[in-house]
């Protein structure tokens, strides 16, 4: 014969943390303990907190750099060069993002620097580049292009200043143009010497 089913209270004691609960239907069942709290539960609490600020701050930081881009688009050709001087070394944190602000205006006014200033030079001065009289060897073209490159870009960093042009930004402006030209111009002189690769 069945015997039926005793609840019993009071165990409390006894088995600390654990209490039987009866759910539907008659069915019994011990509860489970739940874990304690320790270190690393509380630190995960307090990063799911900041993951919002964190991305506050990410579009705090774009809102800025789209208002110096669009500040630097405002300066008049002829002050770009004066603009950039006025540019001081970027970087370090900012609570309001000033930094993003600051760089995105540098880096425009490098841009148009570059557009406006030294690709017309380069271009201005290719025919001279391309005197194939001046030439004997791809060596001989090769030394005399790398010499004017370097000073271009001796020129280029006194019109912006040092600051200015010792950023990332500059240095890969420079690397975008200068590598293309080179390589445009070593094609035209080989294929019009047709030079062997000496």
């Amino acid at each position: 014969m069945a015997k039926e089913r005793v609840q019993v209270q009071g165990l409390g004691g006894a088995v600390p943390g654990i209490q039987p609960t009866i759910q539907r239907a008659g069915q019994y069942s011990v509860g489970q303990r739940r874990a304690g709290r320790n270190k690393l539960m509380d630190l995960a609490d307090a990063l799911g907190q900041v993951n919002p600020v964190l991305q506050q701050y990410g579009a705090l930081q774009q809102t800025q750099e789209k208002i110096g881009a669009e500040q630097a688009e405002l300066v008049e050709e002829q002050n770009v060069i004066a603009e950039l001087k006025k540019t001081k070394d970027i970087g370090g944190f900012s609570p309001l993002a000033r930094y993003n602000r600051d760089r995105a205006y540098r880096d425009v006014l490098l841009k148009r620097a570059v557009n406006n200033n030294l690709i017309p030079q380069l271009e201005a001065d290719t025919d001279d580049l391309l005197n194939l009289d001046a030439f004997k060897t791809r060596a001989d073209f090769e030394g005399n292009l790398d010499q004017y490159m370097d000073k271009q870009w001796s020129s280029f960093t006194e019109q912006v200043g040092e600051s200015a042009a010792s950023s990332t930004a500059a240095k890969a402006l420079w690397n975008t143009v200068s590598t293309p030209y080179k390589n445009k111009l070593s094609y035209r002189i080989v294929r019009a010497r047709l030079w062997c690769s000496t």
